[in-house]
């Protein structure tokens, strides 16, 4: 019977409130105290740019969301009292004032109208309007201003009576209305295409809207045909004085003298939603591009009510949610003060069935339910569960505080989360044991993952192993803290206090961080959706991600501080059609096609200074030594900061402290400056540049020209000298470089042999013979010195060379090797050149290190060959190989051989004066233990006389 009721409850749909429309509860008020110049705000406005501006009694203020800038008539304005504000195509800004001509903001300065017009009185229900042709018109006491785009003024006073205001234009038919809207009137059709603009009140939906001056009362009409308005039936609010109207959607907005009142349109009919701001007097309000809404108030500054498209499912602090759990498409919750009920994200509604059988008033700690009417419920003093047939069993419990639960998969054990331990439930023999281990210290969380128990504490995550608790995750967690586990795709998902989240497949672990696309470190908990993806909070807001290999794919962002002005969201569920999220005082549900997207931040920029002065010029020039300032403007009304950034010349990136940049003492030349923004839940701004020069600051006195010129000759003189010592040093450490190079090149085995073997030929073959060897080695040894010169030399010059070397060698070896030179007929070997001495040391490997020590006749292999653009050098032996080769130096442990390394080194400094690659690859065949081939590529290098 039970199953049964359950199963009904979940269909059953019980009255419960229900907060229609966005969430008007949360906003922000904005006053003196933050900036504002008055409390007394008569009208809103958002510019193209996204920045919004307010008229008051005290000027003009524009905000971007950090800054409030206010202009009054110190700036230029006619007067200090703003009625209203209004953009035009062009993108200046007008300002409305009473019995004054109107003012306009262009260029970052407000400017002033030249006319004659001063007498007339422009009257405060008056309102701007434009027609195609871009003439813009206000009302006035005896007729109306007319301002062309060259901002001339024309009084137009035909068939217009006294207290006439601008109705609106459409099919270039310009109406007015006088204040008992008994008269409407037309004036004459200009030939122009045009699309119906309010200059008073059109609304899409409903028609156009006027207040009578008299009462304040609302008149509504819509158009019967070309040359008259039809009045409508409207909802009225006699006992209120109508200031403003807006409409967002089927939604409209009444700005009284006692707050906002929210009428719905249902069945072709308006009805009364909402009451908002009671007792204030809302005199104006306003959408932004973000979805924002914005109220003025006379005496209580600004209102600010964020987008966030939620809808309250309680009342705030009715009643504190401690303990939630998802069932399919409903999250059922569990109540301070023992009632539990579920939501399918329209409506919280009650659990009856287990709420008349539980009548318990102390708090549901956790609740697990299934749908074929298996549960338990933690009421902190006793438990309560059922599952198959049984009937339900209560335990007493007065030693428990849980947290989470983890229900095994026999379905004959339960783990609780208890404050320094574990409690296990036998749910066949009725029994529980609450198991204390000191090592945990708070417990969040348990979950089943692969057969096994693994539990989430503030010192790491465990893994419960015959009975105990065996950390597994020390060795990675940076502080310990582990936040919350999620099981998904087959995959353990941890949830950390400063590392973000890791993976764990059962045996290797993955992190995803701010570096792989993470917004926080700081991840709180985690939780699954319809959609294989995870919610993740952080303490930045909720970001909804998937995994991918290296990075993650984020698919949502929802921040909380801006919209919820909080960020202390307790928990969500993630129910397919809706987002429901709790915290400490509410229960909020929202459409997840509503969650909105990151938006791209804007980045203008509004001023250029020049030491302290503004300039307007679209040819920016100032002179060496100015101070250049330059101001950008990032419309942000979040709760998040904004991070700026500019590059000098295509420069590195540096990061600025705010809006403001300045630049102190630039070198004279031409300057590109770019700009970008960036704020958490934003997406990057694209980039602004500016392009400005720096001149030369010339002074006309003769003597300090002269003083200049000696100046620039002792600057000249000292450049050039620095410079000859410069290149003095650096030809200093090239002849040090080259000294190595020849150093490497005159291996002392060489030197050292080349000496015996003159001895040898004096006791052996006769003097001359030993003299003749001896000119042959004095001849190579200046022929080294000569080329250790040179950074190049030519292949014909190189080969002589080596043909040189390796007779002498080959003399001194008494024929123990032969050789080869071969060089490709493509390559011209006068004019290719090579690095100098780079040969050589792996010529005399091949000898000494392969040929030499071989037991039968040596073969060395020299051959130049054009590989594309490069020329490729191989030198071949036929000796005992590298493995062997290293073998031999065991034994000889006084040697050290540092050629191979002083031509590496030469490659380096080769390819880093002249910006060419060289290849070096040796390779020999270990298996048959002979031969080793070397192969250096260099590029093609012309040489030139």
């Amino acid at each position: 019977m039970i199953r049964e009721l359950l199963i009904i409850a979940f269909c059953l749909a019980f009255s419960g409130e229900m907060v229609v429309a966005q969430n008007y509860n949360t906003y922000w008020n904005y006053d003196i105290s933050d900036g504002l110049p008055t409390n007394s705000i008569y009208h809103l406005m958002e510019d193209s740019k996204g920045k919004i501006w307010f008229g008051s009694d005290f000027g003009v203020t524009c905000f971007d969301g950090q800054t409030f800038k206010t202009y009054t008539t110190d700036d230029g304005l006619e007067d200090n009292t703003v009625l209203r504000c209004f953009e035009d195509r062009s993108g200046k800004i007008w300002f409305h004032h009473n019995n004054r001509l109107p003012s306009f903001f262009e260029n970052g300065k407000i400017h002033k109208l030249k006319s004659n017009y001063h007498k007339l009185l422009v009257t405060s229900s008056s309102n701007f309007g434009q027609l195609s042709n871009g003439n813009i018109y206000l009302g006035c006491s005896e007729g109306f201003l007319e301002i062309d785009e060259k901002l001339n003024l024309k009084f137009i006073h035909e068939e217009v009576k006294n207290d006439y205001s601008i109705l609106g234009v459409k099919n270039n038919i310009l109406y007015l209305t006088d204040q008992n809207f008994g008269n409407t009137k037309k004036i004459k059709s200009i030939n122009l295409l045009s699309t119906f603009h309010s200059l008073s009140k059109q609304l899409a939906n409903i028609g156009i809207l006027l207040m009578r001056s008299i009462d304040y009362a609302l008149a509504h009409y819509t158009q019967k045909s070309a040359n008259e308005l039809f009045p409508n039936e409207l909802v009225e609010l006699n006992s209120q004085t109508y200031y403003f109207v807006a409409e967002k959607g089927n939604n409209l907005f009444y700005t009284t003298s006692d707050g906002i009142y929210i009428f719905i349109k249902k069945h072709g009919k308006y009805e009364l939603a909402r009451h908002i701001l009671k007792n204030q007097k809302i005199v104006s309000l306003v959408f932004d591009k973000q979805g924002n809404m914005w109220a003025s108030s006379l005496g209580n500054g600004l209102f600010f009510f964020p987008r966030n498209d939620v809808v309250q499912l309680m009342k705030e602090g009715q009643n504190k949610i401690v303990s939630q759990y998802r069932l399919n498409n409903k999250v059922i919750y569990g109540f301070e003060n023992g009632n539990i009920l579920f939501s399918d994200g329209k409506i919280l509604q009650p659990f009856k069935p287990l709420n008349s059988l539980y009548p318990n008033k102390t708090p549901v700690h956790n609740i697990y339910f299934e749908s074929n009417g298996n549960y338990i419920i933690d009421f902190g003093n006793e438990l309560i569960y059922r599952f198959g047939e049984k009937k339900p069993v209560k335990i007493l419990n007065d030693i428990f505080a849980s947290y989470s639960t983890i229900i095994a998969s026999d379905r004959k054990n339960a783990y609780f989360t208890a404050a320094k331990g574990i409690l296990h439930l036998d749910l066949q023999r009725n029994i529980y044991q609450l198991k204390h281990y000191e090592t945990l210290g708070r417990t969040k969380k348990i979950v089943e993952f692969k057969n096994d128990i693994y539990i989430a504490t503030q010192t790491g995550l465990y893994k419960l192993l015959n009975d105990k608790p065996i950390p597994i995750f020390s060795k990675i967690l940076k502080d310990g803290r582990v936040n919350d586990l999620l099981v998904v795709n087959g995959k353990l998902i941890i949830a950390t206090g400063n590392s973000g989240i890791w993976q764990f497949d059962g045996k290797n672990f993955k992190n995803f961080s701010i570096k792989n696309g993470l917004l926080s470190n700081h991840v709180t908990f985690l939780r699954s959706t319809t959609r294989n993806t995870i919610w993740i909070s952080t303490n930045l807001g909720l970001q909804e991600i998937q995994l991918g290999e290296t990075r993650i794919n984020e698919k949502n962002r929802y921040d909380l501080t801006t919209n919820l002005l909080t960020s202390e969201i307790e928990d969500l569920e993630d129910i397919g059609e809706y987002l429901l999220l709790t915290t400490e005082l509410c229960l909020y549900s929202i459409e997840n096609k509503l969650i909105k997207k990151p938006s791209r931040l804007n980045i203008y920029i509004e001023e250029f200074f020049v030491n302290s002065s503004k300039i307007n010029e679209t040819s920016i020039e100032a002179e060496y030594g100015d101070n250049i300032k330059i101001v950008t403007s990032v419309p942000n009304f979040s709760k998040h900061s904004t991070d700026y950034f500019y590059r000098i010349n295509g420069g590195q990136w540096l990061k600025n402290n705010s809006e403001t940049f300045s630049f102190l003492q630039l070198s004279p030349g031409d300057y590109k400056v770019d700009f970008f923004a960036k704020s958490t839940f934003f997406l990057d701004s694209r980039l602004v540049s500016i392009h400005f020069r720096i001149k030369e600051k010339w002074y006309q006195n003769k003597v300090l020209i002269l003083l200049l010129l000696l100046f620039a000759c002792f600057i000249i003189v000292y450049v050039f000298r620095y410079r000859a010592i410069r290149i003095s040093e650096r030809k200093r450490n090239e002849l040090k470089t080259e000294l190595l190079s020849l150093q490497s090149q005159m291996n002392p085995h060489f030197t050292f042999n080349s000496l015996n073997s003159i001895q040898s030929y004096l006791s052996t073959h006769g003097v001359r013979e030993a003299q003749i060897y001896l000119s042959d080695f004095a001849g190579l040894m200046r022929s080294i010195l000569d080329q250790a010169k040179l950074h190049l030399i030519s292949i014909e010059e190189e080969t002589n060379f080596l043909k040189s070397y390796l007779n002498l060698e080959k003399r001194r070896l008494e024929n123990q090797f032969d050789y080869s030179i071969i060089i490709a007929p493509e390559i011209n070997t006068i004019h290719c050149g090579i690095p100098t001495l780079l040969i050589q040391p792996f010529v005399e490997n091949a000898i000494w290190h392969g040929v030499a020590s071989a037991e039968y006749k040596g073969q060395i292999q020299i051959n130049f060959k054009k590989v594309n653009s490069t020329i490729e050098c191989q030198i071949a032996d036929n000796g005992i190989g590298l493995k062997k080769a290293k073998e031999n130096k065991k034994f000889r442990p006084y040697h050290k051989s540092t050629g191979i390394e002083n031509c590496r080194e030469r490659i380096r400094l080769f390819e880093e004066i002249y910006r060419q690659k060289i290849d070096l690859k040796i390779e020999s065949d270990d298996t048959i233990n002979y031969g080793t081939i070397v192969t250096l590529t260099f590029p093609i290098i012309t040489l030139t006389n």
